[in-house]
């Protein structure tokens, strides 16, 4: 499972939109950043854990693709967190 994010382009922002496609891609690279994410349940006021996710290798500065490495993790345990980095 992926996760795609870009800003969409109008044609009165078209270039504000670019550069934040931009700047969020060189930050995601050079912070090498995981995401861990959570899904809000409907039936409940819980959460679900849905993952861990690294920038995959396809994404481009105009579209990131977040890819799920991880769907356990013992998150009181921070060291296994940079080994996902890796």
């Amino acid at each position: 499972p992926t996760i795609t994010e870009w800003w969409t382009p109008t044609d009165a922002d078209a270039t504000l939109a670019d550069f934040r496609n931009h700047d969020n891609y060189l930050r995601s690279v050079s912070f090498n950043e995981l995401r861990i994410t959570f899904m809000k349940n409907i039936t409940s006021e819980g959460y679900t854990f849905l993952g861990i996710y690294k920038l995959a290798p396809s994404s481009t500065p105009q579209r990131l693709v977040w890819q799920r490495i991880a769907e356990r993790l013992d998150l009181r345990h921070l060291d296994q967190l940079d080994l996902l980095r890796q």
